[in-house]
């Protein structure tokens, strides 16, 4: 047995990642969904054509001269590690970063409604086929909703309905008929809207959205399909257009339909882009590999979620970027510090889930065993 198998085995002695998530108390999802995000990660260190993201979660940040271990309410982490703050891209970076934006929209929607505010929920399609690249896609989902906003049609509903703003995010997957990039959005009222009143701005949105992406050389989306706008009562009434949340919590909230867009599965069969980068990792399947580079270059540099100007200040909710989000100091106890060789060997084994599993088990023996154990490999 060579030493690093010995190692390993000596991690499986001290107890697999399902074993240390049972003495953290952890679910074996939660451990699993860890697990998967790194393992993604590494894949992604190896085949990005992102900078940030090669280089992101195991490269120190300069002066650093260690990898520490930081316990923060019972959760692990490392820390002095570069991270790419991908919205997109990174399975890491990316659910922090939207799960704080999910929280962002959820706090600003419930004030709006308590001072007496109407918010609706809208959804946008339009009709792709196999082959459409994904660049003029997005280019038509992004710019057909800029343009409704800069319309005469809007400006009178503005007027007309008491709209105070919108807030609005894009979601891409990909299925039997190629890429689907759609927009979900929220718009905000001064005051309650009835049924009718949501369906009239609807049909505004959808004629203005149907003439935008023919322009653009796509068909005509039908109104059914193309526009869907749906009354939201309180912060927690989406049991409509929700569905169930990935990670093990209850109904998905408006924020994170908004937002947490990796978590959830694609319809008629098809893929979110984190798991066409899952299908890669299990398979080395080329083409699925060409798909997730196609995805890449075509959000670079894109903005996945866009408040319209002064909405933030209205509903008191602060401005972060989404680089200040991944790069908050974690405050917790320092349970060791890894050195640059011996953090080296960890990611060369893809041991990170394994050690933070074990630092949050309550007596943490088999974190301390484990910590020996790579110290002893590494000056061996």
């Amino acid at each position: 047995m060579d030493q690093g198998s010995a190692v390993l085995g000596q991690g499986a002695a001290l107890g697999n990642n399902a074993n240390f998530a049972a003495l953290a108390g952890q679910s074996v999802a939660r451990a699993e969904r860890r697990e998967d995000r790194y393992r993604l990660r590494s894949v992604l260190n190896e085949v990005s054509t992102l900078k940030r993201c090669v280089r992101c979660g195991f490269r120190l940040v300069a002066g650093a001269q260690g990898v520490p271990v930081v316990l923060s309410e019972l959760v692990a982490h490392f820390a002095n590690l570069e991270l790419c703050a991908s919205v997109w891209a990174c399975p890491v970076c990316s659910p922090r970063i939207r799960e704080r934006r999910a929280a962002e929209i959820e706090d600003g929607l419930q004030r709006h409604l308590e001072i007496g505010g109407g918010a609706g929920f809208v959804t946008q399609t339009l009709p792709h086929d196999q082959g459409d690249r994904l660049v003029p896609l997005f280019d038509a989902v992004a710019e057909s909703w800029r343009l409704n906003l800069g319309s005469k049609g809007w400006r009178r509903d503005v007027r007309a309905h008491g709209i105070v703003g919108n807030i609005r995010a894009v979601e891409i997957t990909h299925g039997e008929n190629g890429w689907h990039p759609h927009l979900h959005g929220l718009v905000l009222t001064v005051e309650p809207l009835d049924v009718a009143t949501w369906e009239l701005i609807g049909d505004g949105l959808h004629r203005r959205w149907s003439a935008s992406v023919q322009r653009r050389g796509f068909r005509a989306p039908t109104r059914r399909h193309g526009v869907t706008l749906t009354p939201v009562r309180s912060a927690s009434d989406v049991a409509q257009y929700t569905a169930k949340f990935q990670d093990g919590t209850d109904l998905r909230s408006v924020g994170r339909e908004l937002t947490r867009h990796d978590t959830k599965q694609a319809r008629r069969h098809g893929r979110t882009p984190v798991g066409i980068l899952r299908d890669f990792a299990d398979t080395g399947d080329a083409d699925d590999l060409a798909l997730w580079h196609e995805y890449e270059r075509a959000t670079k540099g894109r903005s996945s979620l866009r408040w319209s100007r002064g909405l933030k200040r209205r509903l008191h909710v602060g401005d972060v970027t989404d680089e200040d989000i991944v790069g908050e100091t974690i405050v917790g106890e320092v349970l060791d510090v890894l050195s640059r060789p011996e953090w080296a060997w960890v990611r060369s084994r893809r041991l990170q889930s394994l050690l933070l599993q074990a630092a949050e088990a309550p007596e943490r023996v088999g974190f301390d065993e484990l910590m020996a154990a790579i110290r002893q490999e590494v000056s061996a």
